[in-house]
């Protein structure tokens, strides 16, 4: 079995994060550092470890849980420098889960947490087209008729196109509005970079939606739900998950 295939097994991450962490020299075989994620193992006389632990495939059932991720928090399960991740919120979960996918500090909304490598990737990978949809509450020149059209064409910034999938002004106000942004492909602090470069502060950016599964108005900063299997269905629109 492969080195990644065996760690996306185990629940470590998707197929993209336990090909970096394997690249970046973070797992041993049998004491020797590994950096090729393609290197074929023994899943059962091989002893795998990665950040101190050693990684066994168990068998757990597969799980899925929508997280409201409150503004504060880092998105991933290790970061030094943050007061907060997403560790912090999951202790009670016995089965090793993961963040799919990011969600910059600042912002808030709705994460997906799961040991299951594939939905991970599906939800993830850009060639799948997984909407994400966000409410974005902006401030600072009145929104006219030529920040909608840059707004749909997109805007570059270093050097990258901008663009999102959808846009819609729900309310605006003097020099204030909120927005319902929807994206395909997220790149790093996307919607954030967007607004700046049309002269808008950010002061809100929720997530709202994955797919066609939206996140429940009752759950709250913090809290998370164990997502059924037609739950899950609507995270991927439907996309069967390959094997």
């Amino acid at each position: 079995m492969k080195l990644r295939k065996f760690l996306q097994k185990a629940g470590v991450g998707s197929r993209r994060f336990c090909d970096r962490v394997i690249i970046n020299g973070e797992v041993q075989v049998n004491g020797m550092v590994v950096k090729e994620p393609w290197y074929e193992i023994d899943p059962v006389k091989d002893t795998v470890i990665f950040r101190d632990k050693r990684i066994r495939i168990g068998k757990d059932e597969a799980v899925t849980y929508a997280f409201y991720k409150p503004p504060g928090v880092s998105s991933t399960l290790s970061d030094r420098f943050a007061e907060k991740t997403v560790a912090d919120f999951i202790k009670d979960i016995e089965q090793r889960v993961f963040p799919v996918g990011r969600l910059d500090k600042d912002s808030e909304g709705l994460m997906i947490l799961t040991n299951d490598g594939k939905l991970a990737n599906i939800i993830s990978h850009p060639r799948y087209g997984i909407e994400k949809e966000y409410i974005v509450t902006v401030e600072g020149r009145k929104i006219d008729r030529y920040v909608m059209k840059r707004l749909k064409k997109g805007v570059f910034d270093r050097g990258v196109l901008l663009k999102p999938h959808k846009v819609q002004l729900l309310h605006s106000t003097g020099k204030s509005g909120v927005f319902k942004i929807v994206l395909m492909e997220g790149k790093k602090r996307e919607i954030r970079r967007i607004f700046k470069k049309l002269g808008f502060d950010v002061k809100r950016l929720k997530r709202v939606r994955i797919g066609n599964y939206f996140m429940p108005p009752t759950l709250k900063p913090g809290e998370k739900i164990k997502l059924s299997s037609s739950s899950i269905k609507k995270l991927t629109g439907g996309i069967e998950k390959k094997r």
